[in-house]
């Protein structure tokens, strides 16, 4: 039987002492008076083991290169390598958490996925839910997104004249805008393509699809007109003009344009203005020094204060689906906002979205002081990627009458450019 713990005074448990003093080994003695040599002696090797380690330190650093820049302009491209992660245990032949899980960059200032190497997406704030009043209604579905000029890197498509489409007057465009057809990009499809990559992208230009409003079906025609001047890195791709727009209830008229120019995006010095219709009457056709992007829109916003109902269009009463572009003050911060229930809407019958003298004042709330509207209706469309597997997209609107869609369903419709944000 095994006796009691020594109990002290103080109420709290000792430790039994299993080799009291009295019958401990004489070795132990010789042992107590070695322990500090030993000591003594490891202490010194640790040193030495530290000295060599840093001297061999400092000649591989100095032997090893500084790191070349990468992924910039005339610089070669980021490599990017699979990251393995720490396995934490195995069962049989497999072991959990062992797998590649990360790509990582050879640059820092880069991200890696999909084994290539990407702009973190910290120059595009994440978009947040819009949240404002139109009269009495409350306009909640669709979202903002802010970017800073100054380290973004912006894509217009730059669009050539195609054979397919040449011989229509008025319709120089490459786009195929058939729903079913690969050639027919939505937003997300222009943003994830690999020639345009991007993370984040809205719709852009009002377009004319050639024959849709004599059969009536968007989805099922071939060549665009692209309306308004628009500039794709430094290339004209269609030169200043008024801009066509249909009512959902009238027909259609023409009206003055306002148009989103941007300088030497992805630098210190980049700057965007917003033009207005006629810029360039004498030469409609010129691109400024130093402009790189430009893509128009319906005028909305002039220094802070909304255009009047008469000038915005089109249908600025009714409560449609919309697209804004709009910038600061200073021309460093773009401010996209979308707002798209999931429906078009119609005069008589509204998507309960925004009017635009309610859009353009909920720009202003945000820091716009000048803005324009894009492509509305079912052409509305947001896509986001943080570049790190999380994707944000507004809803779908239209509905489709054509075979292999499901009239129950809405679609991303098919738009004839966009801008975006790498």
């Amino acid at each position: 039987m095994l006796s009691a713990p020594l109990i002290a005074s103080s109420g709290t448990r000792q430790k039994r002492d299993i080799f009291p003093e009295a019958t401990m080994p004489a070795q132990s003695k010789l042992s107590d008076r070695l322990l500090p040599v030993s000591r003594l002696a490891g202490s010194i090797l640790a040193r030495i083991l530290v000295v060599l380690f840093v001297a061999t330190a400092g000649t591989l650093a100095a032997a090893t290169p500084a790191h070349a820049k990468c992924g910039g302009d005339g610089q070669v491209p980021c490599k990017v390598e699979k990251v393995r992660s720490p396995c934490y245990g195995c069962w049989g032949s497999f072991c959990g958490g062992c797998y590649y899980t990360a790509d990582q960059c050879d640059d820092d200032n880069f991200v890696g996925r999909d084994l290539q190497c990407h702009k973190p997406t910290s120059h595009i704030s994440r978009p947040a839910t819009v949240d404002f009043m139109d009269g009495t209604h409350r306009v909640t579905e669709g979202y903002y997104v802010k970017i800073d000029l100054r380290l973004a890197d912006v894509v217009v498509p730059n669009l050539d004249y195609p054979a397919t489409c040449s011989r229509i007057a008025n319709f120089p465009n490459t786009l195929r805008t058939v729903a079913q057809d690969q050639n027919a990009p939505t937003v997300a499809d222009w943003a994830e393509s690999s020639y345009y990559r991007s993370s984040f992208a809205v719709n852009g230009s009002f377009f004319e699809v050639f024959g849709y409003y004599g059969n009536g079906d968007i989805h099922s025609e071939v060549c665009t007109h692209v309306y308004g001047y628009t500039v794709s890195d430094g290339k004209l791709i269609r030169r200043e003009e008024q801009i066509k727009v249909y009512s959902k209830d009238h027909g259609p008229r023409d009206v003055d344009a306002g148009t989103l120019m941007i300088f030497k995006a992805g630098t210190r010095d980049a700057r965007a203005t917003m033009g207005w219709y006629p810029m360039f009457p004498r030469h409609p056709s010129m691109v400024p020094p130093d402009l790189e992007d430009a893509i128009s829109g319906t005028q909305l916003l002039k220094n802070g204060v909304y255009v009047t109902d008469a000038v915005a269009a089109p249908d600025p009463t009714c409560r449609l689906a919309r697209s804004a572009a709009g910038l600061t003050a200073d021309g460093n911060t773009l401010i996209f906002v979308v707002v798209n229930p999931g429906k078009n809407g119609s005069c008589r019958d509204p998507a309960q979205a925004t009017t635009l003298a309610s859009l353009a004042a909920y720009l202003k709330s945000l820091g716009a002081e000048n803005a324009i509207s894009l492509d509305g209706g079912g052409s509305s469309q947001l896509y986001y990627t943080d570049n790190r597997g999380v994707v944000i997209r507004s809803l779908p609107s239209d509905r489709v009458g054509l075979p292999g869609f499901r009239p129950d369903k809405r679609y991303y419709r098919p738009v004839a450019n966009f801008i975006g944000i790498r």
